[in-house]
């Protein structure tokens, strides 16, 4: 009987792991659209005028979140995600995110 009982708490706890699971992968995917979406709004209103191929990579390098926007010519702007979620447009961003911008730019 307690092999019984401890099956079922076992089990209990693995489906709410999963439901927990679940739950912040939609949470970051949401999380992740959302950095996109204000990363696009930030690249229109700072005068970007080329189309970004669909919307914003969100990368994750040296511990820190980025956004990146590009399309079939290159990167068009990097955004880092602060503590404080806002996002802050970066003139010389990580060569491992957008190694073509040091071509354009030098």
């Amino acid at each position: 009987m307690d092999n019984e009982a401890d099956h079922s708490r076992r089990t209990k706890r693995s489906m709410d792991n999963e439901a927990d699971h679940s739950r912040r992968t939609k949470r970051s995917m949401d999380n992740e659209a959302d950095l996109s979406r204000r990363a696009l709004a930030a690249y229109y209103r700072n005068g970007g005028t080329a189309q970004p191929t669909g919307g914003g990579v969100v990368q994750e390098y040296d511990g820190k979140l980025y956004v990146v926007l590009s399309n079939v010519r290159g990167t068009l702007a990097v955004y880092r995600v602060r503590n404080d979620g806002i996002l802050k447009g970066l003139a010389r961003p990580p060569r491992q995110l957008a190694p073509d911008w040091y071509e354009e730019h030098t």
